[in-house]
């Protein structure tokens, strides 16, 4: 019993230490390639997070997103998807978008809260937009993103 009390305590404390780090990384992070998308008639420019350590991180530790910016998270394989705000101090609205790049559906999400966020359905990617942004460009599930083939060709070189 002992051992496996120390052996969640070290875990945890690990966990502790690895989530550390990335946050101690994301504060100066505010070069990642970037990528311009389409939805209807709105192009974006959109940060790619493609890796562990960037997804992890996301929008997390800045106060300021211009209104055409955003943030595209891509996933291996299409999954039930799941966001929170912690650390995150910029209002965001996320949209949840199917393997063919259609969305699925769009949450909005407050700073700093650990509400989780899902997709209802599996997802491959999802794109962090300003608070609202969506809505105040009537764009609602079904809609196409366009542009997502440079990401696919993206995330098969990682």
């Amino acid at each position: 019993m002992k051992k496996q009390i120390r052996f969640g305590y070290y875990l945890t404390v690990l966990n502790i230490l690895i989530f550390s780090t990335l946050a101690c990384q994301a504060r100066p992070r505010h070069h990642a390639p970037t990528v311009i998308l389409q939805i209807k008639r709105q192009k974006i420019k959109v940060e790619i997070a493609r890796t562990v350590v960037d997804r992890a991180i996301g929008l997390m530790f800045r106060n300021h997103l211009k209104w055409n910016h955003g943030m595209i998270f891509i996933f291996h394989h299409s999954q039930i998807l799941q966001f929170w705000m912690k650390n995150t101090e910029i209002p965001l609205s996320v949209a949840f978008l199917n393997k063919k790049g259609r969305i699925i559906n769009i949450d909005r999400m407050f700073p700093e809260t650990e509400t989780i966020h899902d997709s209802i359905e599996p997802a491959l990617y999802a794109l962090e937009m300003n608070l609202n942004w969506f809505s105040k460009h009537h764009i609602h599930p079904g809609e196409r993103v366009k542009g997502l083939t440079i990401l696919k060709k993206i995330k098969k070189n990682n």
